[in-house]
């Protein structure tokens, strides 16, 4: 119940405490965004009746990590050629790029997708959660969408997020024209979405986890000193969680706390994608030790806007250096295809 506290003192009073103590300037930002939000904070009896609700909010997620992975069965296939094969959501995309026959691959990846449809009564019904739990927050707010109400906070307003989905949706020629080709050039009659893992060249190369990190070391050690310093130590060993497990969830993850060193989650499964994403991680984490360096508590804290800088600069650092050490054609075009994919992922999986 802060901030009904702090609103109803004023801000003209309050921001001259703030310039008046010394101790209070790191609190300066966090103050005016207080009172520029300050039509959205409520009287302090309406706080309370939302704080008490805030756990219900939570629920969702929780119910979705226990029935997507703690409570999840893994199938086991059978190939084509006879081989069974279990197939995970961590090794998955590890397995659909070796399999030549198309209906293998459609086999592959329904198995990681079938506990989806099992239970599509259920995750249906978590989404609407998620949906009834953001409405009931931005109506009781005063906003006029949820969408607003999560932009708010960074001040961006929903003309700039409708203007980057807009600009997307208008230039996806060229990704569209980039399929076609990968489909000629793969001659599959038909371009499914587990086709975008197919290689356009052959390539069995694997790369452990202590291989993958001397990799992306080598390809930033030209920068500068402080910079190679954090990422190293983004990757210290005993806060990176690198192997597939059961019962772990999927992707990977940086979680950074202040005063604390960051925490990495990876699901290595030894593809040079796999190489990327730790890049990408490292990146994440050396942002937040950056952060917390420079920056007190009160305002260490960067914002979703900024979040994929670090981590995107890594992943194209690390192309640049494995281009530039290619010795054919083939070995180029294999080393650029986890940056398109990546790219993909990152403007326009998202809208």
């Amino acid at each position: 119940f802060f901030s009904p506290e702090v609103i109803s003192v004023g801000k003209e009073t309050i921001m001259s405490f703030v310039e008046r103590d010394e101790r209070l300037h790191p609190y300066k930002f966090v103050m005016e965004k207080l009172f520029f939000q300050q039509q959205h904070v409520l009287t302090n009896d309406n706080e309370r009746i939302l704080a008490l609700h805030q756990p219900i909010s939570s629920v969702p997620s929780a119910m979705y990590n226990a029935l997507a992975v703690g409570d999840r069965i893994d199938e086991t296939v059978t190939l084509s050629n006879g081989e069974q094969v279990k197939v995970t959501t961590s090794n998955y995309r590890s397995i659909l790029p070796n399999l030549k026959d198309a209906n293998d691959r459609k086999l592959v990846f329904e198995a990681v997708f079938k506990r989806y449809k099992d239970n599509k009564n259920a995750f249906a019904n978590l989404y609407n959660l998620v949906l009834q739990n953001l409405a009931a927050t931005y109506k009781s707010r005063g906003y006029n969408s949820a969408l607003e109400s999560k932009l708010d906070s960074n001040n961006i307003p929903v003309s700039v997020f409708h203007n980057l989905k807009d600009v997307a949706y208008q230039n996806v020629g060229p990704i569209k024209r980039y399929i076609k080709l990968r489909q000629k050039y793969l001659g599959l009659e038909k371009y499914h979405t587990y086709d975008r893992f197919l290689k356009l060249a052959n390539s069995d190369k694997k790369y452990s986890y202590e291989e993958a990190r001397e990799m992306f070391f080598e390809s930033i050690k030209d920068l500068s000193p402080q910079f190679v310093k954090n990422e190293k130590a983004a990757l210290d060993e005993g806060y990176v969680d690198v192997s597939p497990k059961d019962g772990k969830r999927t992707g990977a993850y940086s979680s950074g706390f202040y005063g604390w060193h960051p925490f990495i989650l990876l699901n290595h499964d030894e593809t040079l994608d796999s190489v990327f994403t730790l890049a990408h991680e490292a990146g994440h984490s050396a942002h937040t030790i950056f952060s917390n360096d420079a920056q007190p508590m009160a305002v260490a804290d960067y914002t979703i806007f900024v979040a994929e800088i670090a981590s995107t600069f890594n992943e194209h650092v690390l192309s640049d250096y494995l281009f530039k050490k290619a010795t054919s054609k083939a070995e180029k075009i294999d080393r650029l295809a986890p940056v398109r994919l990546s790219s993909f992922r990152f403007h326009f999986h998202p809208l």
